[in-house]
């Protein structure tokens, strides 16, 4: 039942990316933003991977796993959503400031 909400919660949340993406650029650019969802999405994919390995191999060296050294790799994911939180907000925050300027001709 986890694993079936997980779910469900990540592939709304992909949709809402997409739907950003969309209703965000002009109309000739909506190709593009939507290759660059894809693009950021399998990006952060093979980096959280990437990270939860290296956390492995820090942590058992040559040995065998345990289940807290698969918790603490796991939990390293948290490193990469932050940094795409912060990400966000700092583009979030430029967008309403350029939306607030007056617009020049």
């Amino acid at each position: 039942m986890p694993l079936i909400t997980a779910m469900a919660i990540g592939s709304a949340t992909c949709s809402v990316g997409f739907d950003l993406a969309r209703t965000g650029v002009p109309r000739r650019a909506i190709g593009t933003a939507t290759g660059m969802v894809n693009i950021g999405g399998y990006s952060a994919s093979l980096v959280s991977v990437l990270l939860i390995g290296i956390v492995l191999d820090l942590r058992t060296g040559d040995g065998a796993a345990d289940l807290s050294d698969y918790r603490v790799a796991l939990a390293s994911q948290l490193a990469l959503m932050v940094a795409a939180g912060v990400g966000l907000w700092i583009t979030t925050r430029r967008r309403r400031k350029d939306a607030l300027a007056p617009q020049e001709a």
